[in-house]
This record gives C-alpha cells, sequence and structure tokens, in this order.
C-alpha cells in the first residue's frame, strides 16, 4: 500500500505529438511476412527508478539501451544510468515539438532523434497496432512505448497490470516480452511484458504483464510505439565512465 501512494505521487509526463510523416516507416514494411506468434522475452537490465522526476522518456530509453539484444560490455550503477536518463529527457526537450524547455514532459520520437544522435541505433520505425508491436517485439527486439495512463495501473499486483479507474496523464516505458499464453485474471490470454523506472516494488523486480486485449485499447487511444533499428553497443560518452560501472 505504501508503494502504491508512493507511486501515485510520480509525474507523469510522456507528451505525444505526431508527426504525420511517421505514417510513412511503418515497422511492417521491413518485417517478415509471417512472424511465429513465440514467446520471447528479453533479458532487462538494472531496475531504475525515476523518483519523483518526471523524465520518463530519458528512462524508457534507458532501459532500452540496457536491456537484450545490445547490452553495454558492463552495465552501469543505477545512480549513473539514473543520471544520463535524465540527461537524455532534458536534451529530448531542447529538439522535440513544444517550443522552449518551461514545461514537463517530451515524446517518445523526441527521444529517439536523441539516441540516434549518440550513436546507440541508426534509426527506427514505428508500429501501429498490437500485431506490429507482437511482431517487433519477437524479431526486433524491445519497443519503447508512451501510452496513456489509468489510476489503477499505478498498482501492478502479482506482475499484472490492469486499465482501471480515471485517465491520469502518459507514461513512457519499454516493452520487452510477448508471450501467446499468459493467465491473466483467471483467463488465458496472450500478453505484452513492460519494464518500468519505478524501482523493484512496481510488478516484479519492475516489470508486469498486460494483455493484448488491454494494450490494443491503449494503443487506439494514441500510444507511440517505436521501435530501434541498427542497434548498437552502448558506448557512453564519458572519459570516467569506469567509474560507475557494475
Amino acid at each position: 500500500m505504501k508503494e502504491r501512494k508512493r507511486d501515485m505521487k510520480r509525474k507523469l509526463d510522456w507528451k505525444p505529438k505526431f508527426d504525420p510523416r511517421s505514417k510513412n516507416y511503418g515497422v511492417s514494411a521491413i518485417l517478415p511476412k509471417t512472424v511465429e506468434n513465440k514467446r520471447v522475452v528479453w533479458k532487462e537490465g538494472p531496475v531504475l527508478d525515476q523518483g519523483s522526476e518526471g523524465a520518463c522518456v530519458g528512462f524508457g530509453w534507458m532501459n532500452e539501451l540496457l536491456a537484450e539484444p545490445i547490452v553495454p560490455s558492463k552495465q552501469p550503477k543505477d545512480s549513473f544510468a539514473n543520471t544520463l536518463a535524465v540527461k537524455y529527457y532534458r536534451r529530448a526537450q531542447e529538439i522535440d515539438e513544444w517550443a522552449g524547455e518551461g514545461y514537463d514532459g517530451t515524446s517518445v520520437l523526441a527521444g529517439a532523434k536523441i539516441m540516434r544522435q549518440e550513436g546507440f541505433i541508426d534509426g527506427y520505425r514505428w508500429c501501429f497496432s498490437a500485431q506490429d508491436l507482437r511482431d517487433a517485439i519477437i524479431s526486433e527486439g524491445p519497443v519503447v512505448i508512451g501510452v496513456p495512463w489509468y489510476s489503477g495501473m499505478y498498482s501492478a499486483q502479482g506482475g499484472i497490470v490492469n486499465i482501471t479507474g480515471s485517465k491520469v496523464g502518459g507514461h513512457c516505458l519499454v516493452v520487452t516480452g510477448y508471450t501467446p499464453k499468459m493467465v491473466i485474471n483467471g483467463r488465458k490470454t496472450a500478453a505484452f511484458k513492460w519494464f518500468n523506472s519505478w524501482g523493484p516494488g512496481y510488478g516484479k523486480n519492475g516489470s508486469a504483464w498486460i494483455s493484448v486485449k488491454d494494450m490494443n485499447s491503449l494503443i487506439k487511444q494514441g500510444a507511440e510505439m517505436c521501435v530501434p533499428i541498427g542497434r548498437n553497443v552502448p558506448k557512453f560518452n564519458s572519459g570516467l565512465f569506469s567509474l560507475f560501472i557494475r
């Protein structure tokens, strides 16, 4: 209960403003015509915690960098990764679709542009449906998403997300897995696994499963789903990085 009250005080700072040109860069155009419907779960990096900082886009992209399939030769300490996540969030605000920086939040797109500038990825594509998301997870790896957030989603008891309560904002996470068979609320269903940046107290060690049905509901409300293309081994731009690895 204490963890739920604490999480409900967190800032929800994902802000979408869709570029119509993104429609020309759907991920389905570069994926196999048929993708096997199978369970895939990519190994996640350290569990980060953004605290009261509303920098979820920076943390969503940092979680993608630290997860399989392409990971650093050594994982950074949590404190250093948290600091970098905030840095990338601030830089995304500088180039995003809104004037100035006197506001909270930014878009997944702005975060993707910073990742490309840093040399972490060569480019990015977009998912426009739950099937796109499933196929991208299976074929390419984790997908960074921004979704509408409901009050009941602060809690992921037993590692399961349910869409309940009222809409309270938008949040960015990274989707790291998919399974065609998961028991959720007593029923077998397909589900996605996502990784949050609210510490190990969220779900099970920072991650949780959400049914494809519920994810599809969030997608229809205007989710932003970005697939990194041409992932490169993360080499963080710091001569002191060796002091901050595990």
